[in-house]
């Protein structure tokens, strides 16, 4: 812990602040000595050596034998991030009040755009990767505005640089901001200091969080014009690097120990760098609450804040693994390079015994040297590996392969293999979206409500009376919204395009509710996912109760396609979707073929092409599925010009049965169609 006595000789502080340090000091001995007595440390060191890769450590090994370590625990944790990371958090506001529900549309927007910007993706990647390892993940939501001095070349009216009589370059020094928003990112966990009490993040009454600078960084995130007293911080402090950073290559820089303590109860927060406190003020954030979250992997117990991973679990496998598979190198290490008996009446050497290409050995009895044989190494010797790596699936519920268990069969029995192997991981898919996004989303939330209502610039203005008055400009965002009034009252309407959205705190002001999104689950597949949604869209597409062009929207997203492909609605349209769905029903339940139907549209055609790629379909004779194809190619033929794909007009190409008129919709007879 830092000493205030060896970094304060030109700085007084007063009576107050020296026991508010001594409080501080106190308060950070009793949350580390936690940790310690848990040696938390400790195991986490542990689960780095099963997770990285290098060599193990074999007492009384020598130099020849084997210390490799397998990659076991690295493929599990990996395999279930890949698995995770691909959970987009999909925040659900339900506004509180029927005043604010119009601005649901506006937070959404913000809660997307906030996420991007601030490479939410990248961070949740660690966090599972830490949560994945060491069991427990933790983030820190908050608000972030990197300032930053630059120089820029003057030029003068013409566009030339401006030298000095000497002929140098001059230059205006200006200010930029490199980052000013809402953000998030991963927390260390061997920095993160929690109360002892706490099970969780909501329970808990006070939390730190450790950082070590060097003296340049100190100075900008810390500068004088903001914290007047960050001038009398001095370098010194515990200055240790935890185990992420212990690799980096100490360049002999001073450093500065930093802690960011908050204290809920007490509604209070301090930076305490070095044993001087440079900022002293309530929690900053309008909920009031402690900004970080926590993500467990698995739990060891309800009375439990930090959680098992992968890494603990699996190793006792790993060193089992490790033990045999050493073992198995060591022998085939004697197999090759055997070792030989030689007579005392023979003066020969270790040298000359080593094997090497046209080797020859001049002895005077060949009887004197005798080469020692061990036993090869059966096949046997390799089952040990597969019953420690079935055990491995059994204690974790993940099967490290199983983005490869599809070989052949349909897409239905591979979701039905896969799915069996992805029940374990839902449990970590479950905490994910409760315990973690639910309530970083409620923070991010209330974080823009908070930053995004403070004015970016005030500018006074006079009015057409000559009064003065002031007009605010608040940050503008780009978003697929724009405001349109409303029998005089502000509504947003999404937009296809991006718009450039000028946020005022009435568009945000309200309380909402924050969920994610139910029944998100892992897709067993992508190709099984598309699968599942085009026998969706064929079931669904003469269903009164859903939106067509909302489903073709989804459709269009899901392929990465433009949404301006969309035509604008019309009944005919509907209809010959509508019409499809018909068609497709009839041919495969009666098994007779249907003409080409005229006039069909490319949206018509399309409903029989994702017919065609269903389970369904595959299950239809074969004769059904070429005719299937012929009416598809007919219709194909008609819309590009009358000819199909061998540049033909098919037979009857323009008859087709008494059917459904899609501009008048279902049940009504058209009469105007040729009939068979």
């Amino acid at each position: 812990m830092a000493d205030a006595k060896a970094t304060t000789t030109k700085y007084r502080p007063s009576t107050e602040e020296k026991k508010k340090v001594e409080k501080l000091e106190s308060r950070m001995g009793e949350m580390k000595k936690a940790k310690d007595d848990q040696n938390l440390e400790g195991d986490w060191n542990k689960w780095d050596t099963l997770y990285f890769p290098r060599k193990i450590y074999r007492k009384d090994a020598k130099d020849w034998q084997s210390k490799l370590h397998n990659p076991q625990v690295f493929a599990y944790v990996n395999t279930s991030v890949s698995m995770l990371i691909d959970q987009r958090p999909e925040a659900i506001l339900e506004a509180r009040s029927r005043e604010a529900q119009p601005k649901e549309p506006v937070l959404k927007g913000l809660y997307d755009y906030t996420w991007e910007k601030g490479r939410g993706d990248v961070e949740l990647y660690y966090v599972l990767m830490s949560a994945g390892i060491y069991g427990t993940g933790i983030a820190f939501e908050g608000y972030r505005s990197d300032v930053r001095e630059i120089k820029e070349a003057k030029r003068d009216e013409e566009g030339k640089l401006v030298r000095t009589k000497a002929g140098k370059i001059e230059y205006d020094k200006n200010t930029i901001k490199e980052f000013d928003d809402v953000y998030w990112r991963n927390v260390d966990i061997r920095n993160f200091y929690i109360d002892e009490m706490a099970t969780n993040m909501q329970d808990a009454r006070d939390c730190a969080e450790r950082f070590v600078y060097d003296l340049d960084t100190f100075k900008f995130k810390y500068p004088e014009k903001r914290y007047s007293k960050a001038k009398h911080v001095k370098p010194g402090g515990d200055t240790e690097e935890k185990s992420e950073k212990k690799y980096h290559i100490d360049v002999g820089r001073d450093r500065i120990e930093v802690w960011h303590y908050y204290n809920k109860v007490e509604d209070s927060f301090q930076i305490w760098a070095n044993g001087i406190i440079i900022k002293d003020s309530p929690i900053p954030y309008h909920h009031k609450q402690l900004p970080y979250i926590r993500m467990p992997f698995y739990p060891r117990s309800r009375s439990s804040f930090w959680a098992m991973g992968l890494a603990e679990i699996l190793e006792n496998h790993s060193d089992q693994l490790d033990t045999i598979i050493n073992m198995r190198i060591d022998q085939a290490k004697l197999n090759i390079y055997r070792g030989f008996m030689v007579g005392g009446g023979e003066l020969i050497d270790e040298e000359d015994l080593r094997l090497k290409p046209s080797f020859l050995l001049e002895v005077n009895d060949i009887n004197n040297v005798v080469e020692l044989k061990s036993n090869d190494i059966k096949p046997s010797a390799y089952k040990e590996d597969g019953l420690i790596m079935e055990s491995m699936k059994y204690a974790t519920g993940i099967d490290p392969r199983m983005e490869a268990i599809s070989q052949g069969g349909t897409a239905t029995e591979a979701a039905i293999v896969k799915e069996s192997s992805l029940r374990r991981i839902k449990i970590v898919l479950r905490l994910l979206e409760k315990e973690f996004l639910a309530n970083l989303a409620t923070m991010r939330i209330a974080n823009i409500q908070q930053f995004y209502s403070i004015p970016r610039k005030v500018n006074k203005v006079i009015g057409e009376s000559g009064v003065e008055k002031y007009e605010s400009e608040y940050r503008e965002v780009r978003m697929k919204l724009k405001k349109v009034d409303v029998d005089g009252e502000t509504r947003y309407r999404k937009t296809e395009k991006d718009n450039f959205f000028e946020v005022t705190p009435d568009d945000i002001r309200g309380n909402f509710d924050v969920k994610i999104r139910p029944m998100s689950t892992i897709p067993v597949s992508k190709a099984l996912e598309d699968q599942q949604f085009a026998d969706f869209f064929i079931r669904h597409a003469g269903n009164p109760h859903i939106d067509m062009r909302k489903l073709t929207e989804e459709d269009l997203k899901r392929k990465g396609l433009p949404m301006d492909m969309l035509a604008e609605d019309s009944a005919e349209g509907q209809g010959m979707i509508v019409l499809a769905e018909q068609e497709n029903m009839q041919m495969a339940q009666t098994g007779e073929p249907i003409p080409p139907t005229e006039g069909a549209t490319p949206e018509h055609t399309a409903v029989h092409e994702a017919f065609m790629q269903s389970d369904q379909f595959k299950q239809v004779p074969p004769q059904i599925q070429q005719a299937f194809q012929e009416h598809v190619s007919g219709e194909k033929g008609a819309q590009t010009g009358g000819y199909n794909e061998q540049g033909t007009l098919p037979k009857d190409f323009m008859k087709s049965p008494q059917r459904v008129n899609p501009a008048e919709g279902m049940g009504a007879p058209n009469t105007n169609r040729a009939q068979m």
